[in-house]
Order: C-alpha cells, then sequence, then structure tokens
C-alpha cells in the first residue's frame, strides 16, 4: 500500500472507531450513576416529601389571603351599591394614591 492509500483508510476509520468508543465510555458513565442514587433515594424521597409539604402550606395560605381578599372586594361592592340606591349617608370613599 502506498502512504496515501493508507492515510485515506487511516482516516475513515477513525471516525466510526472514535464514535464507538465514545458511546462505549458514555454508556459506562451512565451504568455507575445509576448504580449510586439507590441508597440515597430514601433521604433524598423524604427531603423533596418535605419541601412539597412546606410548599402545599404556603400555597393554601395564599389560597387563604386570596379568599379573604375577594370576600372583603364583595362587601366594598356590596357597600357601594347600598350607597347608590340610598341617600348617599353610607358612602364609602376610596383613598386615592399620592402622586409626587
Amino acid at each position: 500500500m502506498d502512504p496515501s492509500t493508507l492515510l485515506l483508510l487511516v482516516g475513515v476509520l477513525a471516525c466510526p472507531i472514535g464514535m464507538g468508543v465514545m458511546m462505549w465510555l458514555m454508556n459506562k458513565n451512565m451504568s455507575d450513576q445509576h448504580a449510586m442514587p439507590g441508597q440515597q433515594t430514601s433521604a433524598n424521597a423524604a427531603e423533596r416529601l418535605a419541601a412539597l409539604r412546606a410548599q402545599r402550606l404556603a400555597l393554601e395560605a395564599e389560597i387563604a389571603e386570596a379568599a379573604k381578599i375577594a370576600e372583603l372586594e364583595a362587601k366594598r361592592e356590596a357597600l357601594r351599591a347600598s350607597a347608590k340606591s340610598g341617600d348617599g349617608a353610607g358612602q364609602v370613599s376610596e383613598a386615592q394614591p399620592t402622586t409626587r
């Protein structure tokens, strides 16, 4: 074989051989990573459960606050409606924001 043919053959085979080696190494690393977490699963699950419970409590508090706001807005609208239909003695004035 002459050198140019040998160089061409090495160049053509380098890509598939290199790709095969990379796939083998990546597969080896992935199988090693999946073997370890089995011991930590229960600890991670407990931490995740605690975080989800804290998030649920925060969401419940936010829902309760939103319900209070909706109730107060309904009362305000009822007062406005009664003030408009009445003689004006029970008017509710809104606080206007101050501009600077």
